[in-house]
């Protein structure tokens, strides 16, 4: 706590779903020196609210309403047991984890510079071509899909941070200790605030020009996909120019595989 320290007064509303977090993580924010406002955070393991969960729709829109009710400059809400953190700003709208990744590298790759960062495939492509990360010399990986294999990366490389797309970031020495830590992630979010004379929804507009989701579509056969997925490109490269939409290496192997079928006889339908 004494180590992380904040000059300004940020108001922030600090959500726990009535989870452990709830235990340690206002104090925490008291200690470094925010105005908290506690939201959830008495245990109750009947859990009588919502779900703790950071991407819990019910958190998420009562996080936002008590920022905009006591015009807080920030809103926290932590999982069951604060190893993930998510993020609502000044206006109550939700940040996606990798633009809050974003952010978080963007701020440390000044005072570390030459530093690696490793974040989810699913992430934002803006780390590869940010004009800050490349001018302080800091590399992005992008790498597998889930909590392990971002926490095994970010140990493999030595990476600064790692910052995955559900909301487990993993910091290194010396902001951590390499393990995910939703209250050591609300805090560089803090410093963020502290750092810069802008609000946060300031910040993530000017960083973010793009904000996605992530969509899933499930068909009933495989083989739709053969035909679905091409029409789906073409209308997506129609509506958004810039974009480079690549096909899956699956689609070229699948060809190549009915063309060999079909030469021994058999059809394509066996696929």
């Amino acid at each position: 706590i004494d180590n992380n320290k904040i000059k300004k007064k940020i108001k922030a509303v600090v959500a726990c779903g009535n989870g452990t977090a709830g235990i340690f993580a206002p104090d925490i924010l008291r200690g470094i020196g925010c105005d908290v406002i506690e939201l959830d955070c008495n245990l109750d393991w009947t859990f009588p609210k919502y779900n703790p969960n950071p991407e819990d729709l019910k958190m998420l829109h009562a996080i936002s309403d008590a920022v905009k009710k006591n015009n807080a400059d920030i809103g926290f809400g932590f999982d069951g047991d604060g190893d993930r953190v998510g993020v609502i700003d000044n206006e109550g709208n939700e940040i996606f984890s990798d633009k809050i990744g974003l952010l978080i590298a963007r701020s440390l790759s000044n005072k570390y510079k030459n530093s690696v960062f490793v974040v989810d495939v699913k992430s934002t492509g803006l780390y590869a071509n940010d004009k800050l990360l490349n001018t302080n010399k800091c590399k992005t990986i992008y790498w597998k899909t889930g909590h392990s294999h971002i926490k095994r990366k970010v140990n493999n490389e030595n990476a600064l941070a790692g910052f995955e797309k559900s909301g487990h970031f993993f910091f290194n020495q010396p902001l951590g200790y390499g393990y995910d830590d939703g209250i050591n992630s609300a805090i560089q979010v803090c410093h963020l605030l502290d750092n810069q004379n802008k609000k946060m929804n300031e910040m993530i507009l000017q960083a973010v020009l793009v904000c996605k989701g992530v969509i899933s579509i499930e068909l009933a056969s495989k083989n739709l996909c053969g035909l679905v997925y091409p029409k789906c490109i073409n209308r997506l490269a129609k509506n958004l120019k810039g974009m480079k939409l690549k096909a899956p290496n699956w689609l070229k192997a699948e060809k190549r595989i009915a063309k060999k079928l079909s030469k021994k006889g058999k059809r394509k339908n066996e696929l």
